[in-house]
């Protein structure tokens, strides 16, 4: 009895250091842009290990990073039921439930997620764009898919990302949905519209209006809507070292 006990710790370690392998790849393709290579290896990492709410906070990221929001908002809830004192799961879930519509829900998310950290600027800004959306959508005002795009692309980009808190520039981006034919007289009275235009149709191997090509990103850095940030944990190795007494 004794034995078969040590063998199967011996696996479950085994089993959360392949996880954790798998974890890694699935950043590294994260980085690159290729979200359904990312969801593939942090679906291995969740098979191996099942509990560990990170594997589906990143997972989630990746599938927000493809519109799938009704995938994103599950791992999300699963991430929040695994570890519901982390404040990174409720922007997961709170940005799912964003773009499924679900804004009385995203609102509630984002307020759960401020009690546990009530100076995050990422769940103060995702609810203020949840209130904001549905004192619009009771107006008749609501948020189209094309715009969520939009969004959802200017929000990868850290410049562009700081447009959308600027009310003249989402403003305009409303007056520019309804009325297209506005396009161009914002490109070529606001050079926000250039850049952002440079972003969203950048992303997709094309330059809009003889602008130039959005730049690429770092390769260090990663950026994503409402900050889907991958969260990479401390190994176990790294753990132990943290825990073990400075020398003198």
């Amino acid at each position: 009895a004794e034995y078969m006990g040590i063998k199967k710790t011996k696996e479950m370690a085994d089993n959360i250091t392949k996880a954790n392998e798998y974890k890694t790849l699935g950043n590294q393709e994260f980085s690159a842009k290729n979200y359904e290579a990312a969801v593939q290896h942090f679906t291995k990492a969740i098979e191996l290990n099942p509990n560990d709410n990170v594997f589906y906070s990143n997972r989630s990221a990746c599938y927000a990073s493809l519109s799938q929001y009704d995938e994103a908002y599950e791992d999300a809830k699963k991430c929040v039921e695994l570890k519901p004192d982390w404040s990174k799961g409720y922007t997961r879930k709170g940005l799912a439930e964003f773009y499924l519509g679900k804004l009385d829900e995203a609102i509630e998310t984002y307020q759960k997620g401020l009690e546990l950290e009530p100076t995050n600027t990422q769940l103060q800004e995702g609810l203020q764009r949840a209130q904001e959306e549905k004192a619009n959508k009771g107006k008749g005002a609501g948020m189209n898919q094309f715009k969520m795009q939009m969004i959802t692309q200017l929000m990868q980009n850290p410049k562009t990302r700081q447009y959308l808190n600027d009310p003249d520039f989402m403003q305009k981006l409303d007056m520019m949905q309804s009325n297209p034919q506005m396009i161009q007289l914002l490109l070529n009275t606001d050079p926000r519209f250039k850049e952002a235009f440079g972003v969203i149709f950048g992303g997709m191997g094309a330059n809009f209006a003889g602008g130039e090509e959005s730049p690429s990103q770092e390769p260090e850095q990663t950026y994503e809507p409402q900050s889907c940030l991958l969260y990479t944990s401390p190994s176990p190795r790294d753990r132990q070292k943290s825990r073990m007494p400075s020398s003198a």
